[in-house]
C-alpha cells in the first residue's frame, strides 16, 4: 500500500490521536489525492473535535477539495467546538472559492463568542483581498477587541488592503 492509503486507513483508527496525526500528514501533502479528500471530509463528522479540526485544516491546505468537502466545511464553520469552527473558517478562506461565496461565513464569524474564531475569520478576510472592503467597518471594530490576537489580525488585514482601507487608518 502507498503512504496515502496507509494514512487514509489511519483516519479510521480507534485512537483519536492516530486520526489527528493522519489528518495532519495528509494536509501536508503537495497534492491531496481524491481518496484522502473523501476520507478527510468524512472525518469532519468525527466524535473527536480535535480530529474534526485537523481534518478541516487539512482540507484547507488542499486548495481544491471539491464541492462535497466545501459543503462539509461550511457546516463545520457552525460546529459546537470553537477550535473546529476556527479551522473551518480559515480553511474556507484558504481554498479557492469565489469571495462572494465565502464572505458571508467570514463576516458572521467576526461576531463569534470565541476569539480564535474571530481571529481566523479576520485572517481569512486577508485572503480575499479587496472583497474584504465590504466588511471594513467590522474589521476596524476588531481593532478594539478584548483579544490581542484578534487586534493583531485586524491590523494585519487592514494593512494588506492598502489604499482601499484608508477609512480605517485613523483607528490604527
Amino acid at each position: 500500500p502507498s503512504a496515502t492509503q496507509l494514512l487514509v486507513a489511519a483516519l479510521n483508527d480507534n485512537q483519536a490521536s492516530v486520526r489527528i496525526i493522519a489528518a495532519r500528514a495528509l494536509g501536508r501533502m503537495t497534492v491531496t489525492p481524491a481518496s484522502a479528500i473523501t476520507a478527510l471530509t468524512a472525518r469532519l463528522q468525527d466524535p473527536s473535535a480535535d480530529v474534526r479540526g485537523a481534518s478541516a485544516s487539512a482540507l484547507g491546505r488542499s486548495r481544491h477539495p471539491g464541492d462535497g468537502a466545501v459543503v462539509a466545511l461550511f457546516a463545520a464553520a457552525n460546529d459546537n467546538d470553537s477550535d473546529v469552527r476556527a479551522a473551518a473558517v480559515l480553511a474556507l478562506a484558504s481554498i479557492e472559492l469565489p469571495a462572494e461565496k465565502v464572505l458571508p461565513v467570514l463576516a458572521t464569524s467576526l461576531a463569534d463568542d470565541d476569539a480564535a474564531v474571530r481571529g481566523k475569520a479576520i485572517a481569512g478576510l486577508e485572503h480575499l483581498g479587496n472583497a474584504a472592503n465590504s466588511v471594513l467597518p467590522e474589521i476596524t471594530a476588531a481593532l478594539s477587541d478584548d483579544a490581542a490576537t484578534v487586534r493583531v489580525s485586524a491590523a494585519s488585514t487592514i494593512g494588506s488592503l492598502g489604499e482601499s482601507a484608508r477609512p480605517a487608518m485613523p483607528q490604527l
